[in-house]
């Protein structure tokens, strides 16, 4: 097997760990607590894994193309509008909630998840927006064609897709037996909120203080702001997924023989 062809898988198996990340897991989960199958579980998590790929390819690719990178200011307003998100979907869950205790048991019928897709797939859109600078800028750094960089941002997105969807699919079996009985609706939605809105608080606090001039981002030079924003967003095995495929544009010229000594 190719260098090449192993990149591509590393990148595959990154974007199902990148999935992972608490933002994503935390932003579904508002979704997800409303679901009471596991296939509408699933679905929602695809959904969001389509936006997630579809901004990464298409905002990640051009500047790829275009070897730009994003600002570092931009960066952090994209992880801002992550924060202000995550915020919105706590206290939507905790009103749902709220809701849920005063009313009777809701009912059993289930609309069809596409009439809600859109909502994931633009949380998707988010996420994808605040990780594709840094996803760019690493990419752009090892691949030598266009191509195989666009290749590996789409294979990472797929791999993100298939991982949150994945996950949403096993853990919705037993959230659809916890969905039918009275209290448990509220309570998922309940804790589900209360998370996503403490993260989001969090999310926020380290974005501000990236931003504000007295924050460190902005006592560094902007390649070392830039590196740092790098190493925090993407983990550190997709940079070993690109390292192997940088090894081919690293390998050596065959060296002529040195004349022997005279």
């Amino acid at each position: 097997m190719s260098l090449l062809w192993m990149g591509y898988l590393l990148g595959l198996a990154q974007g199902v760990r990148h999935a992972f990340e608490p933002d994503h897991i935390t932003a579904v989960s508002t979704l997800v607590a409303e679901q009471r199958s596991a296939r509408g579980s699933a679905f929602y998590a695809a959904c969001w894994g389509l936006g997630h790929a579809l901004m990464l390819l298409a905002v990640g690719g051009a500047l790829f193309v275009l070897r730009r990178q994003l600002p570092a200011y931009v960066a952090q307003l994209f992880e801002l509008a992550v924060a202000a998100m995550l915020v919105a979907l706590g206290v939507r869950a905790l009103r749902r909630s709220l809701d849920g205790r005063r009313q009777r048991p809701p009912d059993t019928h289930q609309p069809h998840p596409w009439t809600g897709a859109p909502r994931p797939l633009l949380i998707g859109v988010v996420h994808g927006l605040a990780g594709s600078g840094a996803l760019t800028a690493l990419v752009a750094s090892s691949y030598p064609s266009a191509a195989g960089g666009l290749v590996f941002i789409a294979v990472y997105g797929l791999g993100a897709r298939a991982g949150m969807a994945r996950l949403a699919g096993r853990a919705g079996v037993p959230h659809a037996r916890a969905m039918r009985s009275r209290r448990g609706p509220p309570l998922l939605l309940g804790v589900a909120g209360t998370v996503s809105l403490a993260l989001g608080v969090v999310w926020a606090w380290k974005a501000l203080y990236a931003l504000a001039p007295e924050g460190t981002a902005n006592r560094l030079p902007m390649n070392s702001t830039r590196n740092a924003v790098i190493r925090h967003s993407v983990p550190a095995e997709i940079h070993a997924g690109v390292y192997v495929v940088s090894c081919v544009r690293m390998r050596p010229a065959a060296s002529a023989p040195t004349p022997a000594p005279t």
